[in-house]
């Protein structure tokens, strides 16, 4: 499987790195997590969090651009990072299947970017990536992914202005595959065996399922049904209903899932992983990144309770050293 990446301008570009630090900047706290290739193996070299001012994100955009720097400052100033990347949120991404990609010159390509955003072609970065999933049984051909040019420099800017040095720019859910596709593969779960992913977050959710590391399907799920903020204070009739989105979208893959992991900033919310779990019937775990991969001396986890959210770091650290 290939993954995106929104190519940042030649003077933020590098070498294709050895190690890398995955910057995943939320809302409200920023997750990093710098992985080293170690021969055939993931080294854990580094994880951690920042708390960020309230209000200096919101939707995934700075709003307070020097309070985002001042936060990420407080971690690179004293260290030497390798290159980072950086996540594009699913929200500020749009993506449509192109069956005939490889027949389009590439003015065509850029001018259906453009389109889906409803904008004009310098306003777009896009990128097209090949992929293993089957929809209803046919393989498709290629993945288009566009964002608005200015939401992607933002990023960039950030990092650098930090003193960080802006390596790609990954779109979140890819990255979250990515992290996922590796502990499958290094499970050696039985073939034929299947996992769903079902990340949560503050703008919604997704549900990917894996046969082993391949990705195979892929849906998003209704944004009512599983936002993260509380509803009258009461999350048990939410999360039932999480639950019944989730049977309905199972019902309609065209794979048999016999496990669901949950991943995302709001995976780690209480009951929900039960609620799930009492409406699908089946068995429902917190997915931890962090499982299948070794540790550099004096690297300190997060409590297991967190790791899940630490999903998206993790697969945007594997960015160009995955083999």
């Amino acid at each position: 499987m290939s993954f995106a990446s929104f190519s940042i301008s030649a003077a933020h570009r590098s070498a294709r790195p050895r190690e890398l630090l995955g910057i995943d900047i939320g809302d409200a706290v920023v997750r990093l997590v710098a992985l080293a290739r170690n021969g055939g193996e993931f080294s854990l070299q580094h994880v951690g969090e920042i708390a960020l001012p309230e209000g200096a994100m919101a939707g995934g955009r700075a709003v307070q651009f020097d309070a985002v720097v001042a936060a990420l400052q407080q971690w690179a100033e004293p260290r030497t990072w390798p290159p980072v990347v950086l996540a594009m949120p699913e929200h500020q991404l749009m993506r449509q299947r192109m069956p005939a990609t490889w027949h389009l010159a590439e003015p065509a390509i850029e001018a259906r970017a453009a389109r889906l955003l409803g904008g004009d072609a310098m306003s777009v970065r896009y990128d097209v990536v090949s992929s293993s999933m089957r929809l209803h049984g046919k393989r498709d051909g290629r993945l288009l992914i566009a964002a608005l040019d200015d939401c992607v420099d933002e990023r960039a800017a950030v990092a650098e202005a930090a003193s960080l040095k802006p390596h790609a720019i990954d779109a979140e859910r890819l990255a979250v595959q990515r992290a996922f596709g590796h502990a499958q593969s290094a499970t050696g779960e039985p073939a034929g065996t299947s996992g769903g992913l079902l990340v949560v977050d503050g703008s919604g959710a997704y549900l990917s399922v894996f046969s082993g590391p391949r990705l195979v399907a892929e849906q998003i799920l209704p944004f009512e049904d599983v936002v993260v903020n509380p509803v009258d204070g009461d999350n048990t009739t939410r999360w039932l209903a999480a639950g019944e989105s989730v049977t309905q979208v199972l019902m309609q893959l065209p794979a048999t899932v016999s496990t669901l992991w949950l991943a995302g900033e709001g995976s780690g919310q209480a009951s929900l992983d039960q609620a799930i779990e009492q409406v699908t019937q089946l068995p429902t775990r917190s997915f931890d990144p962090f499982a299948n991969l070794s540790s550099a001396k004096g690297v300190a986890l997060p409590p297991v309770t967190q790791r899940s959210a630490y999903a998206a770091a993790c697969g945007l650290a594997m960015h160009g050293i995955v083999s």
